[in-house]
């Protein structure tokens, strides 16, 4: 009965002893894989970016320190895309080979951690995948030397006395658990560290095995990646200084550009308007001047030929002829129409002159006393043809409410360039909605200019130029002034309109400029004038400053 129990004791005693071996030998094979995992992460998360950016020199220096601690990683390979070897923690010179390694191959190809064991060690390794694109692979290698010397002892030492070896176990495993996964845990922790950005966390180990070589390792591999990234962020910033520098510059050019241009563009245009004006004033004064004594004339020859008609009692058949041809009565009506026609076109002629006369004071340098109404009527007169109905569109219309408003001592040329910017992209506003509509819609619902003048409380000039035509989209509203920033389509545009009248009301008058939209409904335009108390009100000379104060005191 004895031998009985002492068997089935030393049978329960040798099935836990074998279990229990069994089940070490089974967790030394997990830790170990967790181990090799974490490293394998670990250098997956360093090795990416010199190995996106194929610098071999780094990889090499990276796997060559992980050689140098052989005792514990007996396998370090890199692999590139295609599966040729790149660098090895064996080898710590450059790698040069024309042949598919089949490992690193069937690296690149597998989805999945690859695991392998061996008498000797654990391989393990996976793709390295950046964007759903392996860029290569990594493999290591770590000993199960120690592992194997484990479970031995544990093995001997159950065989020798069952159930102290069995308690022995238990208590060896918990101190085995301990003295690898706390560490494991740090190196893991470190991971998650380094992968957050954190490069100033360092991994403190109180044992002096493979673990703690491995944490030093890590540790000097993120100090070289904090030299690194500090590296990069100075270089950054004197590249973003560099580059807002660059953009400064550029704005500046093109703002002398658009002067340049426009300036040039406007003294030639002023020259030229000038000159026609000129041109054509001369002869039509001589026809509009004219046309008063031909008036006279002819209705003397036609009171002269009525007396004819009345004292004479028999005319000659010849006359009697000529006249039934060419209709005597009707010839009459018809001449004065013609007369009347006549004097209204040179009558026109002369306001379109007087308009070209006012608008061609562009290239003008000195301050004058310059009332806007009169280059808000010029300007529109010049644009009358683009306001006329045709068949097509009908007219648009333009409602002018001019308040009482003085005469400013201002450059008028500019002013009136201001005026014409403004009112032809208005102008254009409305032809692109045109489009959009059938003529009896743009009949139902008019396109309209509204141009509002009036004093503020504080005496400043305000001008408000309101249309309504499409809008302008709300992203593009901050770029309005912006030099060369144009929404029409090539050709049709420069964008140096609205930045140069930016200009001329801003700098060259100390005034405002500003911009109301809503997208579908329409733009409004405010041109804010101040009251004349500046330095340049004192260039005048002095009659123009009587008239000035006068203005303003009426």
């Amino acid at each position: 009965m004895t031998w009985i129990i002492t068997g089935l004791v030393m049978g329960i005693v040798g099935v836990t002893t074998i279990f229990s071996i069994q089940q070490e030998q089974k967790y030394f094979r997990t830790e170990l894989e967790y181990q090799a995992q974490v490293l394998l992460d670990t250098l997956e998360l360093t090795l990416t970016d010199p190995l996106y950016r194929l610098d071999a020199d780094l990889l090499r220096e990276s796997m060559s320190q992980l050689g140098e601690y052989q005792a514990l990683l007996t396998v370090g390979s890199i692999y590139d895309a295609q599966g040729y070897l790149l660098a090895d923690a064996n080898s710590a010179i450059a790698i040069y080979t024309t042949e598919v390694d089949p490992i690193g191959r069937q690296l690149v190809q597998s989805s999945t951690t690859m695991v392998d064991w061996y008498t000797e060690e654990l391989r393990i390794g996976r793709a390295i995948i950046v964007g759903r694109k392996p860029i290569g692979a990594i493999q290591i290698g770590l000993s199960t030397t120690s592992v194997q010397q484990q479970i031995t002892a544990v093995r001997n030492r159950g065989i020798a006395i069952a159930i102290l070896a069995t308690i022995v176990g238990a208590a060896l495993a918990q101190w085995i658990s301990r003295s690898i996964t706390r560490p494991v845990q740090a190196l893991m922790q470190g991971t998650q560290q380094l992968a957050t950005g954190n490069f100033e966390h360092r991994i403190t180990l109180s044992s002096q095995d493979e673990l703690s070589i491995l944490a030093h390792a890590f540790n000097e591999m993120g100090a070289k990646l904090q030299k690194t990234v500090h590296l990069l962020g100075e270089k950054n910033q004197d590249l973003e200084q560099r580059t807002q520098e660059l953009t400064q510059t550029l704005e500046e050019l093109q703002n002398t550009q658009a002067q340049l241009i426009q300036s040039e563009k406007m003294s030639s245009l002023g020259q030229l308007v000038a000159g026609i004006a000129h041109e054509i004033n001369n002869p039509i004064n001589f026809i509009h001047g004219n046309i008063e004594y031909l008036e006279e004339h002819a209705q003397d020859l036609l009171d002269l030929l009525h007396l004819y008609q009345k004292h004479t009692q028999t005319l000659h058949p010849d006359l009697v002829d000529k006249l039934e041809e060419i209709d005597l009565s009707f010839l009459e009506k018809d001449l004065a129409n013609l007369l009347r026609s006549m004097h209204l076109g040179t009558q026109r002629i002369t306001d379109i002159v007087l308009s070209l006369r006012n608008f061609s004071r562009l290239d003008e340098a000195d301050l004058k006393m310059a009332d806007l109404h009169e280059g808000l009527d010029s300007t529109l007169m010049l644009l009358q043809h683009r306001l006329q109905a045709n068949e097509k569109h009908p007219e648009i219309q333009v409602q002018r409410n001019y308040g009482n408003i003085p005469r400013i001592a201002c450059y008028p040329g500019q002013l009136n360039q201001v005026f014409m910017n403004i009112l032809a992209n208005a102008i254009d506003a409305l032809e692109e909605r045109k489009k959009e509509c059938l003529y009896q819609d743009i009949e139902a619902d008019p396109h309209i200019i509204q141009i509002n003048t009036h004093c503020s409380s504080s005496n400043w000039l305000i001008i408000k130029i309101q249309d309504n035509g499409p809008g302008i989209p709300e992203q593009l509203q901050s770029r309005l002034f912006d030099p060369f920033f144009t929404t029409k389509a090539v050709g049709r545009g420069t964008g140096l309109g609205l930045s140069i009248s930016y200009r001329i009301i801003t700098d060259t008058h100390h005034g405002k400029l500003s911009c109301q939209s809503v997208f579908g409904e329409g733009t409004v335009f405010f041109i804010e004038l101040p009251p004349q108390t500046t330095a340049s009100y004192h260039s005048l000379d002095k009659t123009e400053k009587v008239h000035q104060t006068q203005s303003f005191t009426t």
